[in-house]
């Protein structure tokens, strides 16, 4: 456990500074025209209906059936989004720092685009917001194809 904790400091350390910052961003204020908006039309897919049939969207739908499936586990509350939004943004500044590890090899330069990250992502927009979910998933597919580049077994 030791080895590991000396291993993984500085993931450590930004994954535990990052969520106390998040966390204490994530009770401030309420945007009812972005969050109020995300959050309604999630709930409307809780209840049932279907997007571009029921109701119009302006995105493509999978954030809110993501949100809307978080809120059948715990509760269709605005807590419940922020708390999303949180778990979000620690994945996406660990992803940040171990992509950035890989490209420049030093944990410590790694560190400032997860640190930048911190500063602008979550803090300025704390309500569930589609481009949280293809920023993650961007992310790990880039990690992921790193990774394969990484191994040399590439197949043309």
């Amino acid at each position: 456990m030791l080895k590991f904790i000396l291993k993984h400091k500085i993931e450590i350390l930004i994954f535990i500074f990052s969520a106390a910052y998040f966390l204490f961003f994530s009770r401030f204020g309420i945007d009812i025209d972005d969050e109020g908006f995300h959050l309604y039309v999630s709930n409307l897919i809780l209840k049932g209906f279907v997007p571009y049939k029921d109701f119009i969207l302006h995105v493509t739908p999978v954030s809110f059936y993501l949100q809307a499936l978080v809120f059948k586990i715990f509760a269709p509350t605005v807590i419940a989004g922020r708390m999303t939004v949180v778990v979000l943004g620690l994945y996406i500044t660990l992803m940040l720092f171990r992509i950035t590890k890989n490209i420049v090899r030093s944990d410590y330069f790694a560190a400032i685009a997860s640190i930048l990250f911190i500063f602008w992502g979550v803090p300025q927009i704390r309500h569930p917001w589609y481009g949280w979910y293809g920023l993650a998933s961007g992310l790990t597919f880039l990690y992921f194809y790193l990774k394969r580049l990484e191994s040399k077994h590439i197949a043309y």
